[in-house]
């Protein structure tokens, strides 16, 4: 799990680490055409269980905070009103790179079971320390999804919903991962998380109300909203080839 941070060390947005070099977010959290974003150089803090965690150790090994070496927005992002395509990498240096366990990604053909519990992870605003999970979140199918009293129609192929009554995701939460737990019995406390599949990362949720006024983590009315990693593995791959020294970058 990882935490992208602004320059005072306020949590804005999670990733996930895929590699040992490199993390996968949201682009909506990293775009510098954004004023709201961190930008492409993001405080980048892995393995902290606690936000207060920092320069400590625990059961990962020592955390500490790091500046990516580059960071990749897909080419078909454009801003934050288009809800395409909402998904970057950042590359650390290799003298950064952590000891922590990537998590694993899904394959190309990967569909969702039945009965499988999905988990999406973060710290939400940043005023709970502890990470949080919503453990129990259920896969809701494109078409309902789109009704025109949810989501109406923007949800796309490359895109996933789950919801659950009382747990979904909170501003701050963007960039963290959606996993497929593995659930022994149905209990994702009793799985290993070595076990567990990275299938979305957090873009979009009912944040605010029709009249502006915030909407309370856990009493959204509507799906959240997740990339779906198993549409953008050619591009993930594709990028993790590439060859940089420095520098970052918007596709």
């Amino acid at each position: 799990m990882v935490s992208l941070r602004d320059a005072a060390d306020v949590h804005r947005c999670g990733g996930v680490l895929i590699d040992r070099g490199w993390v996968l977010t949201a682009a909506h959290c990293i775009d510098p055409r954004d004023q709201a974003s961190l930008g492409l150089t993001p405080v980048t803090v892995i393995g902290d269980c606690n936000l207060r965690d920092l320069k400590t150790k625990n059961e990962n090994g020592v955390i500490k905070a790091v500046r990516p070496e580059s960071a990749f927005i897909h080419e078909g992002y454009t801003d934050s009103s288009d809800v395409g395509n909402d998904i970057a990498l950042l590359r650390l240096r290799e003298i950064d790179r952590p000891r922590q366990t990537p998590v694993a990604l899904p394959s190309r053909d990967w569909k969702l079971a039945g009965g499988v519990n999905l988990v999406a992870l973060g710290w939400g605003d940043g005023k709970i320390a502890e990470l949080q999970q919503a453990p129990n979140l259920l896969f809701i199918e494109n078409k309902f999804c789109n009704d025109p009293d949810l989501w109406n129609g923007i949800v796309s192929d490359s895109m996933m919903c789950a919801f659950s009554s009382g747990q979904d995701v909170c501003k701050g939460d963007g960039g963290g991962p959606l996993l497929e737990g593995h659930s022994p019995n149905g209990n994702v406390s009793a799985g290993f998380a070595s076990a567990d599949i990275l299938v979305g990362i957090t873009s979009f949720g009912m944040f605010a109300d029709e009249t502006g006024q915030r909407v309370e983590c856990g009493s959204s009315s509507k799906p959240s909203v997740f990339t779906k990693v198993s549409s953008f593995l050619d591009w993930i791959e594709a990028k993790m080839k590439i060859k940089v020294s420095g520098g970052a970058g918007v596709g």
